[in-house]
């Protein structure tokens, strides 16, 4: 018998029992009417989003058993004119592992069950011939482009926190209503389950699907078994299972996409297929064997007479070692189709054998089964048209047999958009030859042929049809850990250059610790990039990406070599280029050239690859460089002259010249020797219309076509937004005039410059013939724009020193006939005055005054006619 001590401490220990789970119960109520009313709140929002009544009815949880929670009467409703709701489930019930996910922090999350009980999909279509379904595909659509998107990442989430013992739904159905006739008939999926077990990282992953399609009793069967899953918990399958007793797939049609809908067919299927190594991240031999049938398809729209669409394997083989043994292989769409048979053995070695080995493709004319296929129609858009050869056949002698791969394009026609056409008939070929070379690894060597191929439409390449263009490849690959690519040699031949070099590439890891490296040597005796790049109005970069983490993980270098290289008509020699990337960003370690008497350095130069602006700094360094040849303008013209030193930083984003004019910034600095403007003559352009506008000028300067700019002109420069402004006016002083500019120039060659050339005294004295010499320079303003080597020269004024040099000429003529004392003679004679001596004037000395001023007037008369008459003054 238990002690009175004992049963007080029962009682004890019940009490608190029974307060515990009072309490529990009490949490219980209230926890389930708050998660309630939050489940209804997000329905009620995801109302508003999908534009149909969304409900749930209850959220109830549990402890004693577990942490969990169980959502009730959960509906997506109908909208107008569908009559049903969307979907339906009676209840979500999930468990989880409290404790563990408690005392964890969250780092170990386990979820005991996830139980989905009779969902229901309803899929109607409408009298409009649409379903529901894209009802709510085209408003989630429009949602979308309302909305500023958010930047996305492609990065992998570690989710080796999460895992998942087990997960089904049961009894679940798919209900296909079609109310376009008039007269409403049901039919679907019923009888769905699906099961998952064991979703975590570092356990292989099954899925099992079971459903009966279009009957009463199951009769489809889908079994996925995959690799054990990464942190990512992304899947790499190794074993599939597919099977289907005879349906008809009729029925479906009107529910499927418009471009998918099917008038007639049956579908029956037994495949499994163990991928193994064939596929990334798969690891062992891979075997296939059973079918998968599509009989009598026929999609709305087409008029094309039923076809078929098989596939039957029996094979197995081995990636690592190079085996493949195939007994059947028989793949068919229509009269298209591709068969197999054949045995490899021991590829991957240096003792490969190979018997009776043969794949081949037939009827292979993708414009034909587009006619059948209506989502194919859609995605070639008509831009292939013509049978594609393809045959594999082993090949070589019995002591060393290759595998030969053909691709034959030559019957084709292609019309890419903006990339490349090719008329039927032009030749466009791809053969690689395959033989083992040691355990996992293969030697190779591919050639492709494109000279058939017009690239012009990708508006970089100026390669027209029947113009040389191939690549030659030889090299070898293997695969294990690191997957490695070796190129012992390539050779791209183009137009009439030839490039050569050798290349490795490495891949290792998965996922964001997946790396690319690779390394590359290009060397070319020649290259005229005039030739081979499109000069066009049009011609433009491809939009990038948006994805700005496309270059994770790739790190490299690059080393190229070329004796002679021609570029916007400028020849350049012993170009010299080594470069790292890591990632998005391209450094160049050494970039020199070599031009005209000169050499051009780019080290430190750096580009992001990328965002989609891509941004890049580049560090120029230049001596001894002759503009006359080097600065062009991209073979439009030349504007300068003289030898130039200077260091170049310019920062900017883009690829395209309106895209860098927008966002250049930076500065250039150095001296020109013996420089010159090619442009024009600035002071001949001042000097003529000047000559012009004086009645009394007797010789115009001798037009040059240059400027001089002084033995050793000092160039700072500004670049702002494009523009590389003078960050003080410049001065040159010649012997026929002093010129002031500032202002600035584009990166096009745009010129918007303004000054004064101020014309020498002695420049005036031989514009006048000897009649005038000012005591100081005489400026004239103007205005330079438009492109540098063939400027516009405006807001030329040249009335203020026309007036001044006239005033000087009109001084100038009374005192060539009067001397100083004469002409106070004359003046006192005037006023009734003396001579010096107090006599009266002379006769002579009278006739002598009348007629020299008798002279001014007329030369003063007639100067101001001749002005008047010019400029309106």
């Amino acid at each position: 018998m238990a002690s009175p001590f004992q049963k007080r401490w029962v009682r004890v220990l019940a009490i608190v029992v029974a307060v515990l789970v009072a309490v529990v119960l009490v949490l219980s109520l209230v926890l389930d009417s708050l998660l309630t009313r939050r489940a209804q709140a997000e329905a009620a929002m995801l109302s508003q989003q999908l534009g149909r009544p969304v409900s749930v009815g209850r959220v109830s949880t549990s402890f004693l058993t577990g942490l969990g929670a169980t959502v009730s009467g959960i509906e997506v409703g109908a909208a107008a004119d569908e009559g049903v709701p969307l979907a339906q489930a009676k209840g979500v019930g999930i468990k989880v592992a409290a404790l563990r996910a408690l005392f964890s922090l969250g780092k170990d999350i386990v979820v005991r069950s996830v139980e989905v009980t009779q969902p229901v999909l309803n899929v109607v279509r409408l009298p409009d011939g649409s379903t529901n379904l894209e009802r709510l595909q085209s408003r989630l659509t429009e949602q979308g482009r309302t909305k500023p998107s958010e930047p996305t990442s492609n990065e992998p989430k570690d989710l080796s926190a999460v895992r998942i013992d087990h997960a089904e739904v049961t009894d679940g159905r798919v209900r296909l209503v079609d109310r376009s006739t008039g007269q409403t008939r049901e039919l679907g999926i019923s009888d769905l389950d699906i099961t998952v077990d064991d979703l975590r990282a570092g356990k292989p992953l099954d899925v099992v699907v079971k459903a009966a399609l279009l009957t009463e009793k199951q009769n489809l069967e889908l079994r996925l078994h995959t690799a054990p899953l990464p942190n990512t918990l992304q899947p790499t399958p190794e074993r599939v299972v597919v099977k289907i007793q005879p349906v008809d797939l009729a029925p479906l049609g009107p529910f499927l996409p418009r471009d998918a809908r099917l008038e007639s067919g049956r579908l029956d299927a037994d495949w499994t297929a163990e991928l193994g190594a064939a596929v990334p991240g798969g690891k062992g031999p891979t075997q296939a064997k059973g079918g998968i049938h599509a009989r009598g398809l026929r999609f709305a729209g087409t008029g094309a007479s039923p076809v078929d669409l098989t596939v039957d394997t029996d094979l197995n083989g081995d990636v690592e070692t190079g085996d493949l043994d195939i007994r059947t292989l028989a793949i068919a769409l229509g009269q298209a189709g591709i068969n197999g048979h054949g045995r490899v053995r021991n590829l991957a070695s240096e003792t490969p054998s190979i018997e009776g080995f043969e794949i081949v493709g037939h009827n292979l004319d993708p414009a034909v089964m587009a006619r059948s296929f209506p989502a194919l129609a859609k995605a070639l858009k008509g831009q292939a048209a013509g049978p594609i050869g393809l045959t594999i056949r082993g090949a070589g002698t019995q002591a060393a047999p290759t595998l030969d791969l053909t691709l034959d394009f030559t019957p084709v026609r292609l019309a890419i958009p903006e990339q490349l056409t090719k008329a039927a008939g032009a030749p466009m070929t791809a053969v690689t030859h395959l033989q083992g070379a040691g355990k996992a690894t293969y030697r190779f060597h591919a050639d492709l042929d494109l000279a058939g191929a017009d690239l012009r439409p990708g508006q970089l390449l100026d390669k027209p049809p029947g113009k040389p263009m191939a690549l030659s490849l030889e090299g070898s690959a293997s695969r294990g850990a690191t997957t490695r690519v070796k190129l012992e040699q390539w050779t791209l031949r183009v137009l009439e250059d030839t490039v050569t070099g050798t290349a490795s590439v490495e891949l290792q890891g998965e996922g964001k610790r997946a790396t690319t490296t690779f390394a590359l040597d290009a060397r070319a005796p020649k290259l005229d990039a005039d030739a081979l790049l499109l000069q066009t109005e049009g011609s433009r970069a491809q939009p990038p990406p948006a994805d700005p983490h496309r270059f994770d993980g790739l790190r490299g270098k690059i080393h190229a070599e070329v004796a002679s290289l021609v570029f916007h008509k400028v020849p350049w020699r012993s170009l010299l280029l080594d470069a790292s990337m890591q990632d998005d960003l391209v450094k160049v370690d050494r970039l020199s050239m070599d031009a005209a008497g000169g050499q051009v350095r780019l080290d430190g130069t750096s580009a992001r690859l990328g965002p989609v602006d891509k941004s890049w700094d580049l560090q120029l360094a230049v001596k001894g460089l002759d503009l006359a040849q080097t600065l062009t303008f991209g073979g439009r013209g030349k504007a300068f002259a003289g030898v130039f030193d200077g260091n170049i930083a310019l920062a900017g984003k883009g690829t395209t010249l309106a895209a860098v004019e927008k966002t250049l910034d930076g500065k250039i600095q150095g001296n020109l020797r013996n420089g010159a403007f090619l442009g024009a003559d600035l002071v001949s352009a001042v000097a003529g219309p000047l000559a012009k506008a004086l009645p009394f000028a007797t010789k115009a300067l001798g037009e040059t076509g240059r400027t001089p700019l002084g033995d050793d002109l000092g160039v700072a420069l500004t670049v702002d937004n494009g523009v590389a402004k003078l960050a003080k006016p410049f001065t040159v002083q010649l012997p026929q005039a002093g010129i002031t500019l500032g202002g600035g120039i584009g990166l096009s060659g745009t010129l918007a410059l303004a000054g004064t050339v101020a014309l020498t005294p002695a420049t005036i004295k031989t514009l006048t013939g000897g009649r005038v010499t000012p005591p100081e320079p005489i400026p004239v303003a103007l205005s330079l724009s438009g492109p540098a080597w063939a400027p516009q020269i405006s807001g030329l004024d040249v009335t203020p020193a026309a007036l001044t040099i006239a005033r000087l000429a009109g001084a100038s003529t009374l005192k060539s006939l009067f001397g100083q004392s004469d002409i106070g003679k004359a003046a006192a004679g005037a006023l009734g005055g003396s001579g010096p001596a107090g006599t009266e004037q002379t006769q002579g000395e009278q006739k002598a005054q009348s007629e020299a001023e008798k002279l001014r007037q007329e030369a003063a008369e007639e100067a101001r006619k001749r002005l008047q008459g010019l400029f309106g003054k």
